[in-house]
């Protein structure tokens, strides 16, 4: 299989984008660094259904930990999450960040409460 590149995937994350949220608005400027939730495309569900997409096509599931503004804020932070992601599943050297990529403090992003996970006793 040939590796995708950033580029790649974030085509494919604007479509999906374009048609499951903003096909009642197409009137709507969605630039690649746009954050989702601020410009009210993405709610929390909405997030659930982005982490399904990334799930059902690029096998990428982020963790409860990964669930942030940085890694799912925008279009271009969910391709660089993705490739990282991919980057680390496959053999051989990983990719590094872009440079200005990297966060030291991630930015929880909210979910409803039925996606919270709660551990069992």
């Amino acid at each position: 299989m040939t590796a995708l590149t950033e580029e790649q995937i974030l085509a494919q994350i604007r479509e999906f984008v374009q048609r499951e949220f903003l096909y009642m608005r197409p009137g709507v400027a969605l630039s690649d660094d746009d954050s989702l939730m601020k410009s009210g495309v993405v709610d929390s569900m909405g997030v659930l259904e982005v982490m399904q997409f990334l799930s059902n096509t690029f096998d990428v599931s982020p963790s409860d930990e990964e669930i942030t503004e940085e890694n799912l804020g925008s279009l271009r932070f969910i391709a660089r999450f993705v490739l990282r992601k991919l980057s680390s599943q496959a053999p051989g050297p990983s990719l590094q960040p872009v440079s200005g990529s990297s966060v030291l403090s991630p930015t929880p992003l909210p979910l409803p409460p039925a996606a919270v996970r709660t551990s069992s006793p």
